[in-house]
């Protein structure tokens, strides 16, 4: 489906699509200079996807404790589930999350996980 509106990302999109809907599990990365829409096109992919997709971005002045509660947090209101909340937050950690993202994944038939600005997420030693 190709839209002109998007200024000339449809190839874009394309890609985005194209690997969604994949029969696998993957991993892909967007890169670029910066302030030429990187996130506005993983948003806009967000509101086209067909199936469950997340979108999740770091924050530059955030610790990385505040990171994993807001992930848990926008991750319990888009699942609907709310186990990530029931754990003690000391006992809270990115293995523990991507554990229960995994579990979700295997419950749902197609789980799209989108990260934007990834190295406010992994900074800091925090486990990302």
């Amino acid at each position: 489906m190709k839209a002109k509106h998007f200024c000339g990302r449809e190839s874009e999109f394309d890609v985005l699509d194209d690997f969604a809907k994949g029969k696998k599990s993957g991993f892909t990365y967007l890169r670029g200079r910066r302030r030429v829409g990187k996130s506005w096109l993983l948003k806009e992919f967000q509101k086209r996807h067909k199936g469950f997709c997340f979108y999740f971005t770091g924050s530059a002045d955030e610790t990385a404790d505040r990171v994993q509660k807001r992930f848990i947090d926008e991750w319990c209101v888009a699942t609907k589930q709310n186990m990530l909340r029931e754990i003690h937050p000391d006992y809270v950690n990115w293995g523990r999350i991507f554990g229960d993202i995994t579990r979700f994944a295997s419950q749902t038939k197609k789980t799209t996980l989108l990260f934007d600005e990834v190295q406010w997420l992994a900074k800091g030693m925090s486990g990302f």
